[in-house]
């Protein structure tokens, strides 16, 4: 199979470093085997050091996803889109371009409020998936038959930059459910590379206990927030378009919260799921989601 020479330059250092796919590394060793520019590459990219993995984690790190290269995927489509556009204009076809360019950058979208589809988060649109920011641990994998779900909302569109996702989950529960759930979110860990990131819990920026995994990071938010009086939980997830003020009520949005300053990664924002390993931030085990 024929790549792309900028493509496999881009995996190389992936490669190099042990955290590209299988396929990735297959595709760059046939490559280089008939290209010399690319083999030269490969040949003399320096390698970061790192200390080995365990087979633990040498699993983890074959499922993880990288922003940098998904970026680098979208601007390319985006160029190749915008002189597909020019090109349909140059000819008298402009009202086509207009509405191709339209289309592609609004999306497919698909919406629900059936409890029924809560936990199905594939299948609606394309690449639906893969696009998330975060692995969803503060949603329950299942709802106890004891909670009633108050309310439910999924959204998620495939818009050119980074896919969209508006999630909202509000569950009462029984004095036992609530308290094993509640322990459930102040448990929440992920570890890499023996470094464990746990969630911000807080008492203050929110009107209930928060317990926050994503905040500010591209426009996205994650958290669970814990209503000890009414035993009722609402979780609220939201992906490069903000929080949704008609979905999510006002007492469920945040009210001033500011993530703690030794949290915040280089962009200024928070995101619990980032493990920084070379030169990119990393998802570990994102293909995961159920």
């Amino acid at each position: 199979m024929n790549y792309d020479c900028e493509l496999i330059q881009d995996l190389i250092p992936l490669v190099k470093d042990g955290v590209a796919s299988e396929k990735s590394a297959e595709a760059v060793a046939e490559h280089t085997k008939e290209c010399p520019v690319c083999r030269e590459m490969a040949e003399t990219e320096p390698q970061i050091a790192m200390p080995p993995l365990r087979e633990s984690e040498n699993s983890e790190l074959s499922k993880v996803t990288t922003y940098k290269t998904r970026i680098k995927k979208r601007r390319k489509l985006i160029i190749a889109l915008a002189v597909l556009c020019a090109i349909v204009l140059a000819v008298g076809s402009g009202l086509v371009a207009v509405q191709v360019a339209k289309f592609l950058v609004k999306g497919e979208s698909y919406t629900t409020r059936d409890i029924a589809e809560y936990g199905n988060y594939s299948g609606h649109i394309e690449a639906e998936r893969e696009g998330f920011l975060s692995l969803l641990e503060i949603f329950p994998k299942a709802i106890p038959q004891s909670a009633k779900a108050e309310d439910y909302y999924y959204f998620c569109n495939n818009g050119m930059l980074d896919n969209s996702y508006q999630l909202y989950l509000l569950c009462a529960y029984d004095e036992g459910d609530f308290a094993l759930e509640k322990a459930r979110l102040e448990s929440i860990e992920l570890t890499l590379r023996d470094e464990i990131h746990r969630p911000a819990i807080t008492d203050t920026g929110f009107n209930y206990c928060a317990v926050v995994t994503i905040f500010g990071y591209k426009d996205s938010f994650e958290y669970a927030l814990i209503d000890s009086t009414t035993k009722t939980i609402a979780y609220v997830f939201a992906q490069s378009m903000g929080i949704d003020n008609e979905i999510v009520p006002q007492k469920y949005r945040p009210q001033g919260f500011q993530p703690p300053r030794e949290a915040l990664n280089e962009f200024g924002s928070y995101h619990f799921y980032q493990f920084k390993i070379g030169d990119g931030y990393y998802i570990p085990g994102i293909d995961n989601i159920s």
